[in-house]
């Protein structure tokens, strides 16, 4: 609404993208993402912002 990114957001695209990445490389089964028996999960997530994530205005 402000134009500016929530800090919790940015796990939620890190997690798309972390998904994304396991599909295009091959890893992901086409059943889904546990069905291969494998479970595929984050140890840990740190975040340095260096600045505020900002909508850009035309």
């Amino acid at each position: 609404m402000l134009g500016v990114c929530n800090n919790a957001v940015y796990i939620n695209y890190f997690e798309h993208a972390r998904l994304q990445y396991i599909k295009d490389i091959g890893l992901m089964p086409k059943d889904g993402i546990f069905s291969d028996g494998q479970i595929y999960f984050m140890v840990r997530n740190e975040i340095n912002y260096r600045t505020t994530l900002t909508m850009m205005k035309n």
